[in-house]
């Protein structure tokens, strides 16, 4: 599973950076402007938190929007 992680600051995605350049495997960072977006593995979650750049909030990858609701035949 992955997760979304906004970042909030310079400080923040340097650090995010360091920590994930030792880690193995895939990591994106969609986003152009000051606040990029990464998105990461589980692992890669995993050891951010740990590292403390991120926190465990529940809402680091919420979908945004409304689901359609299905047409109906008239």
């Amino acid at each position: 599973m992955g997760h979304i992680i906004r970042i909030r600051s310079r400080e923040q995605y340097m650090a995010a950076l360091n920590v994930l350049d030792y880690l193995p495997g895939t990591w994106h960072s969609r986003g152009a402007g000051e606040f990029p977006v990464l998105l990461v593995l589980d692992s890669h979650f995993q050891a951010l938190v740990k590292a403390g750049v991120v926190q465990v909030n529940g809402n680091e990858g919420k979908a945004r929007g409304q689901k359609a609701t299905k047409k109906t035949q008239s």
